[in-house]
């Protein structure tokens, strides 16, 4: 088997093709391991963020106010497909849909426990309310809040918050039940 004295020079060979998650790019960063023993770890802090909660009065509904808020154009935004308060199955975060302030979002939420504190049976679901108070109630969010939910097909941010609502006190007024009736035995 003979070899050339000398290189003969050719085009270089082309470069197989990887795909970019095969490559690496940028150059090794030479970061120093080190043991969690040796690692100065912030302090936690002594209070939480979030407020305690408690046993609080909701304010009167004639008390609330709330700012305009910031125009986002005249577009109205469908509801999305599923139940709120349900995103791992199908449905949505009704606060992170509606991207509010989170002082805009408590303010309304108030304003409609309290609505349905006055005007529904909140031991009973949405479905099984009267249709009349049901179209009252709406009514009046949406004439308390015209600014938001003229931007939501139907109002439905407003549905959607008292349905969670009277969910949530249907649902307590029925374990209060089940207590009441296993302590009597």
């Amino acid at each position: 088997m003979s070899f050339p004295t000398f290189y003969e020079y050719s085009a270089p060979p082309s470069p197989p093709t990887l795909l970019l998650s095969q490559t690496e790019i940028g150059a090794h960063l030479m970061v120093p391991v080190q043991l969690m023993r040796h690692r100065q770890l912030p302090r936690a802090p002594r209070h939480s963020p979030y407020p305690k909660q408690g046993l609080q009065q909701r304010p009167a509904c004639q008390g609330l106010l709330l700012k305009e808020p910031e125009s986002v154009g005249t577009l109205i935004m469908e509801k999305p497909p599923g139940e709120a308060g349900r995103p791992g199955r199908g449905g949505y975060t009704l606060e992170k849909t509606l991207d509010w302030d989170p002082k805009t979002m408590n303010t309304v939420k108030e304003f409609v426990h309290a609505l349905c504190d006055e005007k529904l049976d909140i031991t009973r679901s949405f479905n099984n309310q009267p249709p009349v108070a049901k179209k009252e109630l709406i009514a009046d969010v949406s004439a308390r809040f015209p600014n938001i939910f003229r931007r939501y097909r139907d109002g439905w941010p407003i549905s959607d918050l008292v349905i969670a609502y009277l969910k949530y006190t249907s649902a307590q007024a029925r374990k209060a039940m089940r207590e009441r009736r296993g302590g009597r035995t």
